[in-house]
């Protein structure tokens, strides 16, 4: 308790001075002591009892115990009720795993540390923007977020070896991504390429916005949004391809089932090996409250598309596999 006492007494001497924010931060760095060299109770939120969740809860509970942390680690479902709050209480860490999880912890601000993983960077903005009025002051709050977004650059990356003659790249975007058009517009081009974006809503008739992009197109990248917009899209994507035989490189393995010609994305191993390491700095004392993007990825391949398309894939895409993310 002397560390919080000391704390509490800079912080009374400058009252006036003192913002929420700047309250939130002496907090922080309070809990992020003690948190350091506490108890180890580390609770699991996850948004559906499914098997990729257990998973991705099961390889953090193996690499942490590997790693010889004294922890005690608790499971629950997100749709529990009173369960889930009293575990919630009893926890030094809580880590939840979905945006519907993820909803359920930030709402209750319980002041314990949070890590945020398996969510897109849109639906954490907007879960801090709701409940706590911007994402700086979620983020002091010591919530610490590991998003699913994968950069466009590993898909631009991947697509030149995939595609090393392809120049004009249409690039599909959503309402939650409509921000970062210029800034994907200036990616693409610093890489080679001749930007065709175009954005897209839930009114939207999606083959007359798909269609003509895609026709004047070498490469097709659709940035993912809401699962509505994802699903409806996905179909006239895919079909149109098809037609004027244009590479797809998605953000999933099931958009590569599908029948994409590849795609860039956060595996269960991926987003569990990044969790941990997030909390065993969080335990050490020295992992800051952020915005983690994505440190690893994985990549898949559709070999079937690959022959429709008449494309030999080389020894690059082995490479580009084995260094993803590292």
């Amino acid at each position: 308790m002397l560390h919080f006492e000391v704390i509490m007494q800079f912080a009374l001497k400058r009252p006036r001075k003192l913002t929420l924010l700047s309250f939130c931060l002496v907090l922080q760095l309070f809990c992020a002591s003690s948190f350091a060299n506490g108890s180890k109770n580390v609770l699991f939120i996850v948004s559906k009892d499914t098997a990729d969740y257990i998973k991705i809860v099961d390889l953090i509970k193996d690499d942490l115990d590997q790693k010889r942390q004294k922890i005690t680690f608790n499971t629950v479902q997100k749709d529990v009720g009173d369960r889930v709050d009293k575990a919630m209480e009893k926890a030094d860490l809580i880590v939840t795993l979905g945006s519907g999880a993820a909803e359920i912890a930030v709402a209750k601000k319980t002041g314990k540390r949070l890590v945020a993983s398996l969510i897109t960077e849109s639906a954490f903005i907007a879960l801090a923007e709701q409940h706590y009025g911007s994402t700086s002051k979620a983020l002091a709050s010591g919530i610490s977020v590991i998003v699913l977004d994968q950069p466009l650059q590993r898909r631009i990356e991947l697509a030149s070896i995939l595609l090393p003659k392809s120049k004009n790249v249409g690039l599909m975007l959503g309402p939650s991504a409509q921000s970062k058009q210029a800034q994907f517009g200036r990616t693409l081009k610093n890489a080679g390429m001749n930007p065709h974006i175009f954005t897209i809503g839930p009114s939207d008739n999606p083959i007359h916005k798909i269609d003509p992009v895609m026709k004047g197109s070498d490469v097709f990248i659709p940035i993912a949004d809401s699962h509505l917009l994802n699903v409806t899209t996905a179909k006239w994507i895919l079909q149109l391809s098809y037609r004027y035989r244009v590479a797809v490189i998605g953000y999933s393995a099931n958009y590569v089932n599908a029948g994409a010609l590849a795609s860039v994305f956060s595996s269960p191993e991926d987003v569990a090996r990044q969790t941990s390491e997030v909390i065993q700095a969080l335990y050490k004392g020295g992992a800051e409250y952020q915005l983690y993007p994505p440190k690893y990825c994985t990549v898949k391949f559709n070999k079937t598309v690959a022959w429709h398309l008449g494309l030999q894939v080389d020894k690059g895409l082995s490479k580009y596999q084995d260094q993803c993310g590292l």
